[in-house]
């Protein structure tokens, strides 16, 4: 049996939805900052060889290969390839270092290759950590070194 439908009601119930649709739009995080760290948790992974619980940089594959961890004078030299571009592994571990209270003390932004260095005078271990990045290719080489230099 079909409904009867009055005249116009068919536009004042299309403005009604929309009007309810547009109401229904996605709401800004409670706290960027918790937004931020989440969405770097999701693109990297703990390694309990690292120092300081600093993750490992996944890229957009979520695998790395090659990895290394040696020791170097006072501290820890990591090393692995990962498919990224040099410059977002550069800026995930300056926003990593950021929340953890490093300060940056240097950046060196040249293309394919990428750096920050970061300092935290108290806290826990490690003190100093860098983070460099060279495309090579498919994959970007990094290497983070934790203390091997003294702060």
């Amino acid at each position: 049996m079909p409904f009867l439908v009055k005249p116009g009601s068919k536009i004042a119930a299309g403005a009604a939805l929309l009007a309810l649709l547009a109401a229904c739009q996605p709401s800004a995080p409670a706290d960027p900052a918790k937004a931020e760290a989440s969405a770097r948790a999701a693109q990297s992974r703990a390694d309990p060889r690292i120092p300081g619980g600093i993750p490992i940089f996944l890229g957009r594959t979520g695998q790395i290969t090659e990895f290394e961890i040696m020791d170097a004078g006072q501290g820890k030299i990591a090393t692995y390839a990962v498919i990224a571009q040099p410059w977002d592994v550069r800026n995930f571990y300056e926003a990593d270092g950021l929340a953890r209270g490093y300060e940056v003390i240097g950046r060196v932004n040249g293309g394919l290759f990428q750096s920050v260095d970061m300092r935290r005078l108290n806290g826990p271990a490690p003190r100093t950590f860098s983070a460099m990045a060279v495309h090579k290719g498919e994959y970007t080489n990094v290497t983070l070194n934790f203390d091997v230099t003294p702060p």
